[in-house]
């Protein structure tokens, strides 16, 4: 079966854009000599065509009968006026360079899809295992909002930045008995740029001694499970990492 694309089709519509739900129609086709020249009908089939081509990746079947029931024409359809008139190319054999260049580019839009989806998971990633700092009970609000503000932030902002802020914040906000109700939740943070501020930590300090001894405090006492690892200890607080990996935090 035979082929065919719409000429310097890019200008209709975005590149990565792969089926869009519209195409770009200038007002220029008024003063084109090609286009005026066209019967009406033919005129008709021709805009048909270009939205045709929006969703099937500019590789149209030369089946006139096939798509005449895509577009839904009435009269006969005739490509060969079409290909006469330079709106539209017929695909050639892969000898032919023309063939060559149109694989090619075929084959990069399939890498840059893949680059595409390989972008969108490492994201996923990065934003998950930022939300997942945010321990304090009763501050991790509208994640739908946060996640979008979170991918704007990080065009300009490293994920690492935003996460060693995120736990100087939260550290800080610990240390200073910040009732909940006034620590920011999530998209507030970021849009307020909080991982850029500083602040006076206090060290954490060491888990307490009794008699020479280490103690530490056991993970049953407050709910969780027995082999459940104190992971850090503050002035105020517990930190506990359960064993599905997660982190819990206690007031002491």
């Amino acid at each position: 079966m035979d082929y065919f694309s719409v000429k310097k089709f890019e200008e209709f519509q975005h590149y990565k854009d792969r089926s869009p739900p519209w195409i770009k129609f200038y007002n220029t086709l008024l003063h084109d000599f090609d286009h005026s020249t066209l019967p009406d009908a033919a005129k008709s089939h021709l805009h048909a065509i270009w939205l045709l081509a929006s969703c099937s990746s500019n590789r149209i079947p030369w089946e006139p009968k096939w798509i005449a029931g895509q577009i839904g024409a009435t009269e006969k359809i005739d490509l060969e006026l079409l290909e006469r008139a330079g709106f539209i190319i017929k695909e050639q054999t892969c000898s032919n360079p023309l063939a060559t260049r149109v694989q090619g580019a075929c084959l990069e839009t399939e890498r840059e899809t893949e680059r595409e989806k390989k972008d969108i998971y490492t994201r996923n990633q990065e934003f998950e295992e930022w939300w997942n700092l945010w321990t304090i009970p009763g501050t991790k609000k509208a994640k739908g909002g946060s996640r979008r503000k979170y991918d704007t932030v990080r065009k300009t902002t490293d994920h690492a930045e935003l996460c060693s802020g995120l736990t100087r914040y939260l550290q800080h906000c610990k240390q200073s008995g910040t009732p909940v109700s006034m620590i920011a939740h999530p998209k507030t943070w970021l849009n307020g740029g909080y991982w850029s501020n500083e602040y006076e930590l206090d060290a954490v300090d060491d888990p307490p001694t009794h008699g020479g001894a280490m103690f530490e405090p056991d993970p049953v006492d407050y709910g969780f499970p027995s082999d459940s690892i104190l992971v850090a200890s503050a002035p105020m607080y517990w930190s506990f990492r359960l064993p599905d990996g997660t982190t819990k935090e206690v007031r002491r």
